[in-house]
């Protein structure tokens, strides 16, 4: 069930992502067979295979655009979800409406 966009995401709300990733072109030599991403909200973490279990890395070709999805709860923690890969780690702009305070 879609979120409606103008109703604010609350702790208990289970909020899916939509991911896009694009290979590199050229691909490096030591392009990862079977790269994964963290998911981070609030206190919430989910590992998942970039690109999907079915189609993993090593069977992408260079420059190719993929979409994944993840869904995770809303835990009420910090509404700014971050995606990890490998070392690097990317902010996202924060939860439609979710309350927060520092």
């Amino acid at each position: 069930m879609a979120h409606a966009p103008d109703t604010p995401i609350v702790a208990g709300n289970l909020v899916e992502f939509t991911i896009f990733w694009q290979a590199p072109n050229p691909l490096p030599a030591s392009w990862p067979a079977d790269l994964t991403f963290s998911l981070i909200v609030g206190d919430q973490i989910i590992t998942l295979p970039v690109g999907s279990e079915t189609y993993p890395t090593g069977q992408w070709q260079a420059g190719e655009l993929i979409s994944s999805k993840a869904e995770l709860l809303y835990d009420g923690g910090s509404p700014v979800p971050q995606i990890q890969v490998g070392n690097a780690t990317v902010r996202l702009q924060p939860l439609p409406g979710a309350a927060w305070w520092r």
